[in-house]
């Protein structure tokens, strides 16, 4: 799920000023997303972060690694 909190964290904007022209911006908004996690999630830093979150919530170590970013990037504060 990527929603406008997601979006801030990875200083991302879906542009457009009707809905029209935001779909059209949306899948290449996607691409980016992708693109971000395949970069990110074999990084050390990605690793410390998932072991974080397994140590915090082992209840939830089944989730997968894009799914525990997700969950970080959403808590993380704001970045602007």
């Amino acid at each position: 799920i990527w929603d406008s909190i997601v979006l801030d964290r990875l200083q991302l904007r879906l542009r457009g000023t009707n809905c029209e022209t935001k779909f059209q911006n949306a899948l290449p908004l996607y691409e980016n997303i992708l693109q971000w996690y395949q970069e990110f999630l074999p990084t050390r830093t990605a690793k410390s972060y998932i072991d974080a979150f397994d140590d915090a919530f082992p209840q939830y170590k089944h989730f997968t690694p894009t799914k525990k970013i997700d969950f970080l990037l959403w808590a993380s504060p704001k970045t602007r």
